[in-house]
């Protein structure tokens, strides 16, 4: 359950990776993370959080997105205010203005989720972590190709490890 102290006009929900080259490669019994995440996403909007795509992609040089894993998955329905911004790396913060971004509009609180638990959401939760931003992962609302590894960093299975995500960031389910 995302925290209730979680006031919506200083959180921002950072979507990660949910194109649709990367939503095709999910085996069918987990495909609804992409559904659910598009709900929470739109709920969010509705109560004034601020919504940032990041996806694998960059500007070309005509001005129109090149994007190595696709656009953004249709069961996403980008609002006016939503921003989309295009990576060339692992996590949603080095290759792109995200962290001026946040700064400039009051945000301090994240809620992550995205495509792989293991790739995007870890590297963007650790260096949100390190920039100061409070953060939540939606680990419902993540997915990862092996699930165990979901589940070593979104759970304390290994409570001696620094690998996961509990230790950096407050780990909730989003309903």
């Amino acid at each position: 359950m995302v925290p209730e102290a979680i006031n919506p006009k200083t959180c921002a929900v950072l979507a990660l990776d949910y194109t649709t080259k990367v939503i095709e490669r999910i085996p069918d019994a987990r495909l609804d993370v992409a559904t659910k995440a598009a709900s929470f996403v739109k709920a969010a909007r509705a109560a004034g959080a601020l919504i940032v795509y990041v996806v694998p992609g960059k500007v070309g040089i005509d001005g129109q997105p090149v994007l190595s894993l696709g656009p953004l998955h249709g069961a996403f329905d980008r609002g006016d205010g939503d921003a989309l911004l295009y990576k060339s790396k692992m996590g949603a913060f080095s290759t792109t203005n995200l962290d001026v971004m946040l700064r400039e509009s009051g945000r301090s609180t994240l809620l992550i989720c995205g495509i792989a638990t293991s790739g995007t959401v870890l590297s963007t939760t650790r260096w949100a972590f390190d920039c100061g931003y409070k953060v939540c992962v939606l680990e419902d609302l993540c997915h990862d190709i092996d699930p165990r590894v979901h589940e070593l960093l979104t759970r304390p299975v290994h409570p001696e490890s620094y690998v996961g995500l509990w230790r950096i960031a407050e780990v909730v389910a989003s309903a």
